[in-house]
Order: C-alpha cells, then sequence, then structure tokens
C-alpha cells in the first residue's frame, strides 16, 4: 500500500511538471517577437510580431526616464497608441480611466485610457484619433503632460520628432 501511494506521488508530480513546461511552451510562443528597428536619440523603435504567425502588430518608440516611460506605437491598421507607465499609479489590470494630455502650454486632450499590468507595473494605453492633432503636437513639442487622478506626469519629448518619424516609416517598412 505505502509502494502504491508513492507511485501515485511520483506520477502526480510528473504529471503537475509536464503540465507547467507545456503551459510554459504555449505561451512562449504566442509571446511577441521584438526586432530592433532604430534608436533616434533617447528614444529605441522596434519592431513587433506575433509570436507564432510572424504577423506585424506593430511598430513602438519607447522612452524610458526615472521613474516612467512613454510609448508611441503605430498598429497594424496604421492608428496610433500612447503609452505611459508610472510607478505611482495604483490601477487594476483591465481597468478604464479618464485620462489628460497636454503638450507644452496648449489645449488638454481627454481620453478614456486602458490598463495592462506587466510585471514592471502598470501602462496605459490611449487611442490618438488621427484628425487630433495630438501626434504632430508630440513632433513638435518639449513637455508632455499626462494626468489621471492624483498622478501627474511630465515627460520630456526631445527627439520625438525623430522617433515619430522613425516610428512611421517602420510602419511603412514591416507592413509590405
Amino acid at each position: 500500500m505505502a509502494r502504491k501511494r508513492s507511485i501515485c506521488l511520483l506520477l502526480t508530480k510528473i504529471l503537475i511538471v509536464l503540465s507547467a513546461a507545456m503551459l510554459s511552451i504555449s505561451s512562449n510562443a504566442q509571446a511577441p517577437a521584438r526586432t530592433p528597428y532604430s534608436a533616434p536619440g533617447d528614444w529605441t523603435v522596434t519592431t513587433y510580431r506575433a509570436g507564432d504567425t510572424g504577423a506585424f502588430l506593430r511598430c513602438s518608440a519607447e522612452r524610458h526616464y526615472e521613474a516612467q516611460a512613454l510609448t508611441v506605437a503605430k498598429n497594424a491598421a496604421g492608428k496610433f497608441v500612447l503609452g505611459f507607465t508610472s510607478n505611482e499609479w495604483t490601477f487594476e489590470d483591465r481597468s478604464i480611466h479618464p485620462i489628460s494630455v497636454r503638450v507644452d502650454s496648449g489645449d488638454e486632450v481627454a481620453l478614456s485610457g486602458r490598463v495592462r499590468i506587466l510585471p514592471s507595473g502598470p501602462i496605459v494605453f490611449v487611442d490618438i484619433e488621427e484628425d487630433s492633432g495630438v501626434i504632430a503636437s508630440l513632433s513638435a513639442g518639449n513637455a508632455l503632460h499626462v494626468s489621471s487622478g492624483e498622478t501627474s506626469l511630465v515627460m520630456n519629448l526631445a527627439g520625438s520628432a525623430a522617433a515619430i518619424a522613425s516610428t512611421n516609416q517602420c510602419h511603412i517598412d514591416a507592413s509590405e
């Protein structure tokens, strides 16, 4: 009876290890593949493709600051999406929050932010309407002001014109 119990425990442990390995393999197969595209100034432009199919997902320009980051992405459909990270935010995963953005002393634009929790902390994504002028303002601006709730961020936009131009070219190259 003791031997039968030991064999059952051994088989259970093997099944747990195999299950964990299978889950790990399937999640890694779907992780997006990243390919560096360019590095204008303090920015990094990257091409993202689906890990399982290789389909183009987006080109993203990212700039990291001390406790936050800014992402300017152009997705496969040609739409711009901004992403903001800050360890000051205490948002729940998949929650929606009002976000306002302003470049320099320009007008505030109210947006709806979608939150995803990453291992590094929360990132808030906002969709940018093509005719909003936000991307043109980012390219020409000096500082981006982002507010949500009690948290206000200020991000230096030095080099943003080159980063956005590179993101546009990355999108053209990757979409061909």
